[in-house]
This record gives structure tokens, sequence and C-alpha cells, in this order.
């Protein structure tokens, strides 16, 4: 089933206008769905940004359920340089679109606690390994994991729950 047909309730825009322009700026046709936008950034001007900054992907993205799998793949490739913007850009489009799952009532609350985890998971692990790589290459850490002593990140609390 897709997403538009999941969703089981609307927010109701407190700035319509804002809502409005939202949706025009996705190009999504699809009126459960442009319900769904225009209720979010009609009440939520940092949602409405998200929107608005990722309104070419989002049409699509909608239609691919594992999101922080989608948005965090190839990552382990990428230098330290560059693995930054890459989390910033999945941080944004993971956080817009479980906020739409969960506004909209396409997940249950674990599903979207959950899929915040694990991209906070994911990015721990990511810069833990890609910026240990970098100190390996400077011949700051010693050459082999092995002889490093190994580092460790602990999650504990919500993280550690899954309740981001």
């Amino acid at each position: 089933m897709d997403f538009a047909a999941r969703i089981t309730r609307l927010p109701i825009p407190v700035d319509p206008a804002r809502g409005q322009s939202a949706l025009q700026a996705t190009g999504i046709t699809d009126p459960r769905l442009g319900d769904l936008i225009r209720g979010a950034a009609g009440c939520s001007p940092y949602l409405a940004g998200l929107i608005a900054h990722e309104a070419e992907w989002l049409p699509d993205a909608l239609s691919n359920e594992d999101v922080v799998r989608r948005e965090t793949a190839g990552f382990d490739l990428l230098s330290a340089d560059a693995l930054g913007p890459a989390l910033r850009r999945a941080k944004r489009r993971v956080a817009l679109w479980t906020a739409l799952a969960d506004l909209g009532g396409v997940w249950r609350l674990e599903q979207v606690t959950g899929a915040l985890t694990d991209l906070a998971d994911r990015a721990t692990d990511l810069a833990l390994r890609v910026h240990v790589a970098a100190e390996h290459a400077r011949g700051k850490l010693p050459a082999t994991e092995a002889d490093a002593g190994g580092i460790v990140a602990l999650a504990m609390g919500k993280m550690g729950a899954g309740e981001l």
C-alpha cells in the first residue's frame, strides 16, 4: 500500500498560505498527500523549511519506506570532509519523512522513534569509522584496528532504548 493510502489523520494548518506554498514547491498532485503537506507546513515553520529544501526529493521519496537505509547508502565510501554534509542532508530527509509519517498516522510511534534512532546509530557508526580511518591515514593511530585498542560509542537513555 502506498503512503497516501495509509494516511489516517491530517494536521489542520495554522498558516494555510505557508502550507499551500510548501505544497506548490513539491509539485505533488495527490489530494491526500497535498492535505498532509499543507497541514504539516502550515503548522510548522521548520517542516515548511524542510519541504522547501527537499521539494524535488520528496515526491519520489514517499514511495520508499526504508528511508534511513536509502538516505545513507554509500556513505561508507565518503571521505571525512564529504561525510558531514551528506549526514546533514540525510538528517533533513529522514526528519521530514518521519514527521510526515507521524503526522499522517502512517507510522506507529515505535516506527517513528525507531527510524530516528536508526539514523543516529548509523551516523555515529559512520562518523567513527571515517574519522578513525582518517587518523590511521595520518599515522596518528596504529595501522590495524587490533593495535588501536578500539573505540566504543555506548548508547544510553533514549538512543539505547530506541526512543529518539
